[in-house]
């Protein structure tokens, strides 16, 4: 009796947590793939062709990180939106979810001590492509 007192009200809260959209579960490359999508929803929604936009991982703040996205198989007739993308650091991961919504062209790599990663998006014949990380 104790344990389905006990049972049902954490698995509850982790469904709840979950479907909420609760932070609990997101790592740094969770992160960066959600503002991966938010900056590329508002570059196809604005009058610009490139929009640039800061990323610093959640416990970076006096920590080395790095940042590496792998480019997505295709050619440059018919790209393929994927790739991958991986975070190292405190809360470190990696996640494929931008492919949704980003292209990779090349792979791309940047090294950082507590500082901003800052992320170039192209609007490219229709789609949005990550140009450069620096």
């Amino acid at each position: 009796m104790l344990r389905s007192k006990l049972v049902l009200p954490i698995s509850t809260s982790l469904l709840l947590s979950v479907f909420t959209g609760c932070a609990i579960l997101e790592d740094n490359g969770t992160r960066l793939a959600f503002a991966l999508e938010r900056e590329s929803k508002a570059l196809l929604t604005s009058g610009k062709d490139e929009l640039q936009f800061e990323f610093k991982p959640q416990g970076a703040a006096n920590h080395d990180y790095e940042i590496k996205m792998l480019r997505a198989k295709g050619n440059s007739e018919k790209p393929f939106y994927g790739g991958y993308i991986t975070v190292s650091g405190e809360d470190r991961g990696g996640t494929s979810y931008q492919g949704r919504y980003v292209n990779i062209p090349k792979s791309l790599h940047v090294a950082k001590h507590g500082e901003a990663t800052v992320i170039t998006l192209r609007k490219v014949e229709g789609r949005v492509d990550v140009v450069d990380i620096k």
